[in-house]
């Protein structure tokens, strides 16, 4: 028996050895790591995301500033300018709003920002009673955007209901201070999620490019999860899927929708989802190295063309498809869901690529829980 064993030994270690080398060539890169992570990390947060924070605070101080000179001479002409910049201030958040890591993380921007449907019953509450704390988790759906929407937009059923709601009734002071503390608010974040990024501030950029791996704590690792949990949850479901009825067996909830009142729920899918193409693609405030140069350095496959391109050309596809959908988005998802239908399939095909085939090519791992399921 012991001759025997000794025999088949070299064998088993063989076959062993063959397997192990038989594995998926999906499971990782396939060629040698020479891709210059540093480069695209400076680009990713030089080019793209610092300038993007730039352009979301000034939108905010804009929309500030609108705010209360409507909030104190309630017109037609200050209620359109407050909505002009409101609307502004939606579309840059969307360039923003899936970089859910270092400050931004700490502060919950995203969700103190847009957290969607609003609240109604609390925001009026809180109005009425005229007391509340804003960071409290009971307000999250009673601050941000979705809230401003509802003062400037759903608060009354045409505009001189609208500005009488905010000189005319027993609320109307609350309402205008409940305004202007919304705003103090966000800018107070978006301040100091910004200050924490320049070098020459908070210095976030420096370890940002410095930590070049792929590992868990790695920068790469932390944009790959925040872009694939932000796209997943909320670009996926919350500003499609669930309108649409997927989370809720066919019935579609057009209370749902992003931008409720403003009626611009499309735009901002649009909006959200090309800034996701552009930071895929590391195009910025100049071109330089995003996700895909580093994919295509790799040469990693996807079916017979090469994932890089192959995620590229789905963003393009679900792009179209959302574009579309016909606004606005509440009555869409009631009377003619067939476009809103096709358009979640092709996100659902890219999530499928962004989330399984590029983690595993980068050698990154996924670590946020999906609850929700695919």
């Amino acid at each position: 028996m012991r001759k025997t064993n000794l025999i088949l030994l070299p064998v088993l270690l063989l076959t062993i050895g063959f397997v192990v080398s038989c594995g998926d060539d999906n499971e990782g890169p396939t060629t040698p790591d020479t891709f210059d992570r540093k480069a695209m990390l400076e680009n990713i947060g030089q080019n793209i995301i610092l300038p993007g924070y730039q352009r979301l605070q000034g939108s905010v101080w804009d929309l500030q500033t609108a705010v209360g000179a409507f909030v104190d001479n309630p017109s037609a002409s200050t209620l359109s300018d407050a909505r002009s910049k409101f609307n502004d201030a939606y579309l840059k958040w969307q360039a923003v709003s899936f970089y859910e890591i270092g400050e931004a993380e700490k502060v919950f921007l995203r969700g103190s920002y847009n957290t969607f449907p609003a609240n109604t019953i609390t925001i009026n509450s809180n109005i009425s009673s005229g007391s509340y704390n804003l960071d409290a988790v009971s307000n999250i759906d009673a601050v941000g955007l979705p809230t401003i929407d509802y003062l400037l937009n759903g608060i009354g059923d045409n505009d001189d209901d609208i500005i009488a709601a905010f000189t005319g009734d027993a609320d109307a002071g609350n309402r205008g201070t409940y305004l202007k503390d919304l705003l103090a608010a966000m800018k107070t974040k978006i301040d100091q999620v910004h200050g924490n990024w320049p070098a020459d501030q908070g210095n976030f950029i420096g370890s940002f490019v410095a930590a070049d791996g792929t590992d868990v704590g790695s920068s790469l690792g932390m944009l790959v999860n925040a872009l694939n949990f932000h796209y997943e949850r909320f670009t996926r479901d919350n500003k499609i899927g669930k309108p649409l009825g997927i989370r809720s067996l066919g019935i579609p909830i057009p209370a749902n929708v992003e931008a409720r009142y403003s009626r611009q729920s499309i735009a901002l899918a649009v909006a959200n989802l090309e800034a996701i193409r552009d930071f895929y693609l590391g195009q910025g405030e100049q071109d330089g190295l995003g996700l895909h140069d580093n994919l295509l350095a790799l040469e990693s496959k996807y079916e017979d063309r090469l994932l890089g391109n192959a995620i590229k050309e789905q963003m393009d596809l679900a792009i179209s498809k959302v574009q579309a959908i016909p606004e606005p988005f509440a009555d869409t998802v009631e009377n003619n869901p067939d476009p809103a239908s096709d358009a979640y399939q092709e996100l659902q095909k890219l999530l499928v690529l962004i989330k399984a085939d590029m983690p595993s090519a980068l050698g990154v791992l996924i670590t946020y829980q999906d609850n929700d399921g695919d």
